[in-house]
């Protein structure tokens, strides 16, 4: 019978990482999620005498969710206490890691952003968007609101919100609904469409290499998610000049900004997102509300932007200055 019931990966990739040191020489290592590459990472350190600076970047349910529980939190607070650098991607996150593993690592913790490739997610004029329509959904009426909505299809992303607040418009205005991504919440999301009898006004995208064309294509952004630690879906949309209709939680208030690029609810209010997604799909000055966004992108989160901000964070770590 086998020793160990599943690969321990986390032991794996700190011989990996040890390896690749011997061979070229690191100088510091930068890992994402706390579970299981923080401990990977500071294993590696370790066995190398501290040749290298380690920065841990925390995304999300690694603190808020199985990076709590107490099967794993004192494990990753004492990794993430020897670190040469934490980040999150929103003050929001920051907070939570506070909560989770205490002030000795929420103190030490800094907020960079994540970045949007602002090349590759762009707006497009209303003549070409037009075209767009009719390449992507053949037959569909090119002037019906096109909702939009991006994800893994867990139960914190609240998808039944999605259909419910689009069985709402519809009910009110020729709409459509793309869904794009997969997860565990995609059969019964599958079947609440099925029995509205709206099938052939949603479109599944289960999977899919370029988002650009779907985002350029639509008129709105749907999240209502329970909670997001930064919303980098979000942020993409409103780089193609889409508005966003989201709930006011976690980091999602520190990307979109409410009435500028979309509209931000309170979470025990879902009965209003069908109202705000008509607001801003039939916004009377679309062209201004796209500039808006694109604007906001471009001068918070573009690449170059958050690149020069890690460039100035791993010469800090690199000379042991804590950033």
């Amino acid at each position: 019978y086998p020793v160990l019931d599943h690969p321990p990966v986390a032991l794996a990739m700190a011989s990996a990482l040890l390896s690749l040191h011997n061979d070229v020489g690191l100088h510091l290592v930068h890992v994402h999620y706390a579970l299981p590459w923080s401990v990977s990472a500071w294993l590696a350190q370790q066995m190398s005498g501290g040749a290298f600076r380690v920065i841990h970047t925390l995304h999300g349910t690694d603190v808020t969710g199985i990076g709590g529980d107490p099967a794993y939190a004192p494990t990753l607070r004492h990794v993430l206490q020897q670190a040469d650098g934490i980040t999150t991607p929103s003050q929001s996150l920051r907070q939570d890691v506070a909560r989770t593993f205490g002030p000795s690592v929420g103190g030490r913790t800094s907020v960079i952003a994540n970045g949007v490739d602002t090349s590759r997610f762009f707006p497009v004029a209303d003549d070409a968007r037009a075209a767009l329509r009719r390449r992507l959904w053949p037959g569909g009426d090119p002037d019906d609101k096109w909702l939009i909505h991006i994800s893994n299809f867990r139960p914190v992303k609240q998808v039944s919100l999605v259909i419910d607040t689009f069985v709402s418009v519809v009910a009110t205005s020729p709409a459509r609904l793309i869904l794009v991504g997969d997860g565990p919440e995609r059969e019964s999301a599958e079947q609440r469409i099925a029995g509205r009898g709206l099938s052939d006004r949603v479109l599944w995208i289960p999977g899919v290499a370029d988002t650009t064309p779907w985002l350029q294509a639509a008129d709105v952004f749907l999240l209502p998610s329970r909670t997001e630690s930064f919303g980098l879906a979000a942020l993409e949309a409103m780089a193609c000049g889409v508005p966003v209709v989201a709930f006011r939680v976690g980091g999602i208030p520190e990307v979109v900004p409410d009435g500028v690029c979309g509209r931000l609810l309170d979470s025990d209010a879902p009965e209003q997102l069908a109202s705000a997604t008509l607001q801003w799909a039939d916004h009377s000055e679309r062209e201004h509300v796209s500039n808006a966004c694109r604007s906001h992108a471009e001068s918070r989160f573009a690449l170059h932007r958050i690149a020069d901000q890690w460039e100035h964070y791993y010469v800090a770590c690199f000379h042991g200055v804590t950033p």
